[in-house]
């Protein structure tokens, strides 16, 4: 119970109050959009560098974890989608071939994976983030890294949006 208090304390979803105990809180919007746009710029740079460092075999990898979410999407299997999701992101990091890099993604991302597994349980946020992935990887496998970069930045700054809606109530899961 107290690992996973420090670790909620750890991803902002709590405040540890000296004498009093820990108190769950709902995230700062500053600090979530902040940790957005400090994620959205390291996956831009990892998938720059990806685009122009990754092989065929990396190539086929990232268009078989497309393929996996397009047929978690078709049957409505979100939970599914969403590991896939964490998936792609995560290879593509690791395509950059710089471990730190990927390392301080990883750790941004698993942040607020709470929040952020809350906003793909909508099926047309689900369809939006897949047409974006499909961008993403056309980019990667034509080595487009500028283009990879913006639309990693776009495809992040959509789901903080989808994220701070989820949050503030505006947009809640079926």
């Amino acid at each position: 119970m107290r690992e996973a208090l420090t670790e909620l304390c750890a991803r902002g979803l709590a405040l540890r109050r000296p004498y009093r105990g820990v108190e769950v809180i709902a995230p700062d919007p500053a600090h979530l959009a902040e940790s957005f746009e400090a994620m959205s710029e390291v996956e831009a740079l990892c998938a720059a560098l990806a685009a122009g460092r990754m092989s065929i075999t990396q190539t086929i990898v990232l268009e078989d974890l497309m393929t996996q979410m397009a047929e978690a999407q078709a049957a409505g299997a979100h939970e599914t989608y969403q590991q896939l999701n964490f998936d792609f992101h995560d290879r593509i990091c690791q395509f950059s071939g710089n471990g730190q890099l990927a390392q301080i993604a990883r750790d941004l991302r698993n942040r607020f994976e709470i929040l952020r597994r809350a906003q793909l349980q909508r099926p047309e946020r689900i369809g939006q983030s897949l047409a974006e992935h499909r961008q993403i990887f056309a980019a990667l496998a034509e080595r487009r890294a500028d283009s990879a970069a913006r639309l990693v930045r776009a495809h992040l700054r959509g789901a903080m949006a989808a994220t701070l809606r989820l949050r503030d109530g505006a947009d809640t899961p079926d």
